[in-house]
């Protein structure tokens, strides 16, 4: 009987260690914003690309601080987030855009018995969240800011003065001290930022008067009025603007060019998911601390243009940068927009 006993003991022994052996590594992946959000979806992409299909067991967490900017929404979709790591219990987080270092990811990395976390899209000086230590670590955000003013001066020479406008959010407020840190190709007239819609005309317009192109960083938290808190739809913002502007709209991303600005140079969001993914891996397989490795900065360029608004401003686009470009827009939004996307692998 005895024997029997240390059989079964043995037996459930083996079957521990060849579960903890070959069960999948999991993986939390917590993003600033909502799922459905171009930035957002690229990423994704870009994560699942690098991750190989056994082996890992991949969760996504949405905080959606775009669509819903209030504090106090911000705070507690931090708060959720640690809840759904506490429960999910991953072996590593990769923590996506700026929000989620500031609501849930520093302070994760702060617990001395919590998961190591892998940052991507981060656009604020990595010191701010205290990065990085020695459980985090990851890819920095750099717009394309001047790449993108150099080529609008480009192809249309008269642009000399330059309006950057955007709303309120932590990731526009974000690129705006960053661009303040840059030796321009023109000059910039104003830094400019708008709460509310009304605010954002009043800037549309005073930039008709004395800039000769405006750059758009974000729009996706504009106010539809000072007593309400609800968010404008961003291609409201967008086509509001369009029609109202007298000079050449410019962007920083995919869907500010979809929305009608003449041309951007983005960031790759696939580019920083598969690179922190990959960072996350490495982790994993070494199992060393998040500081042995280089925190990096993404540093692809996705040329980008819509020709309806090109041909609005008289802005000729050569056929070999035509070929270069990842993104075109064909036909306007009322024409409903066709796009051109070459094969990214």
């Amino acid at each position: 009987m005895t024997r029997w006993i240390q059989i079964v003991i043995g037996m459930i022994l083996l079957l521990t260690i060849g579960t903890s052996v070959y069960a999948d590594q999991k993986v939390l992946i917590v993003h600033s914003y909502h799922e459905g959000f171009d930035w957002v979806d690229q990423m994704n992409r870009g994560i699942v690309r690098a991750f190989p299909q056994t082996g890992y067991e991949l969760k996504f967490h949405y905080m959606d601080t775009k669509r819903h900017s209030d504090e106090t929404w911000k705070q507690n979709s931090g708060k959720q987030a640690m809840q759904v790591c506490q429960t999910f219990s991953p072996d590593i987080v990769i923590a996506c855009d700026d929000n989620a270092q500031t609501y849930f990811a520093n302070k994760l990395s702060r617990q001395p018995q919590g998961p190591q976390v892998v940052f991507c899209g981060v656009n604020a000086d990595p010191k701010q969240y205290g990065y990085p230590n020695d459980k985090a670590n990851g890819i920095l955000e750099r717009p394309h800011i001047t790449n993108t003013l150099r080529l609008a001066k480009s192809l249309k020479p008269s642009i000399k003065k330059v309006t950057i406008l955007g709303d309120q959010s932590t990731s526009s407020d974000q690129i705006m001290q960053y661009s303040k840190t840059l030796k321009m190709p023109v000059h910039i007239q104003d830094f400019a930022t708008a709460d509310t819609f009304q605010q954002w005309q009043a800037q549309v317009l005073q930039a008709n008067i004395d800039s000769d192109a405006l750059l758009v960083t974000l729009y996706q938290t504009i106010k539809a009025s000072s007593i309400e808190s609800r968010r404008l739809p961003p291609s409201e913002v967008m086509a509001w603007t369009v029609k109202h502007s007298r000079i050449p709209i410019l962007g920083l991303y995919p869907f500010t060019v979809d929305d009608g600005a003449v041309l951007a140079i983005s960031a790759s969001p696939m580019e920083h998911g598969y690179l922190a993914s990959r960072m996350a891996m490495d982790i994993l397989r070494t199992n060393m601390k998040a500081s042995r490795f280089k925190m990096n900065t993404g540093v692809e360029g996705l040329i980008m243009f819509n020709i309806p608004s090109a041909q609005r401003f008289d802005i000729h686009i050569p056929t070999h940068l035509l070929k270069m470009s990842r993104h075109i827009v064909q036909r306007s939004n009322n024409q409903q927009a066709a796009h051109i996307k070459p094969n990214m692998n």
